[in-house]
């Protein structure tokens, strides 16, 4: 089973969404995320053996309340997903917006004798694409830069070598990578792994699992599909009949 939340109809309200992992069919859709809400519906589904989710606390204890014997597996996606932003604000707060280079990309600080200007912002787009993104001279400015930036050079390549572990799903690597994060001298990757500590049972089983939370963030997109073309003003229960019929049509086609 895979479940996640979505923007309800309106305001800040959220709901819940629920897909069958085998069929790859809509289950249920719950007007709120709220830990006894969504415990209680789980509650039904007791054969279930693997739930994979996002990493909202409410889902975990829901999930380990109504299902204790369910495999719990944290999103991969949203695992990046949350590392790249943190990195990418570090790397804002860090690194002025412009840096200055001469004919002999020597980096200076006059602006008036700049021959070259390298945005920050190629620096914050190696952590989405690797240093392969970058052009020839674009490469020397960046080595200049780190040079005078170390402790960003490390958690760039740490970013990196993060992404090409969960890409291959290298349990081991990854094992000892959350170790080398836990005892780091660098406070970004310290407290990002606080956070990974508190669902880590979790956040391992993406690696070890094939089944991540995109079907239900698939689902989800069309449910937003659908709600536009409702103009917002649809019912939960409405919302439900729509993606159970879209499913059984999509079935017997």
């Amino acid at each position: 089973m895979a479940i996640d939340d979505f923007s309800f109809l309106k305001g800040s309200n959220y709901g819940t969404i629920f897909i069958d992992h085998n069929t790859h069919f809509f289950i249920d859709a719950l007007d709120t995320r709220t830990k006894n809400k969504v415990s209680e519906r789980l509650k039904s589904f007791v054969n279930v053996k693997i739930v994979t989710r996002d990493r909202g606390k409410s889902y975990g204890s829901s999930i380990k309340e109504a299902l204790p014997n369910a495999k719990q597996i944290a999103d991969i996606f949203h695992l990046d997903e949350n590392l790249t932003d943190k990195v990418k604000e570090y790397i804002k707060s860090k690194l002025p917006q412009d840096f200055y280079f001469n004919e002999k990309y020597n980096l200076i600080k006059e602006k008036k004798n700049k021959k070259y200007v390298l945005h920050r912002n190629k620096i914050i787009s190696i952590i989405f694409k690797g240093f392969g993104i970058l052009k020839e001279n674009e490469k020397r400015m960046v080595k200049e830069i780190l040079k005078e930036n170390k402790e960003i050079k490390i958690v760039i390549n740490q970013v990196l070598k993060f992404r090409n572990i969960t890409n291959n799903r290298d349990e081991r690597s990854f094992k000892k990578l959350l170790k080398k994060w836990r005892n780091s001298q660098i406070l970004l990757l310290r407290t990002f792994m606080k956070g990974i500590d508190l669902d880590i049972e979790a956040v391992l089983n993406c690696i070890k699992y094939k089944e991540t939370n995109g079907l239900a963030e698939g689902k989800i997109n069309k449910l937003k599909t659908i709600k536009r073309m409702l103009y917002g003003r649809a019912s939960n229960e409405l919302l439900k009949s729509r993606l159970f019929l879209s499913d059984y049509f999509h079935s017997i086609e």
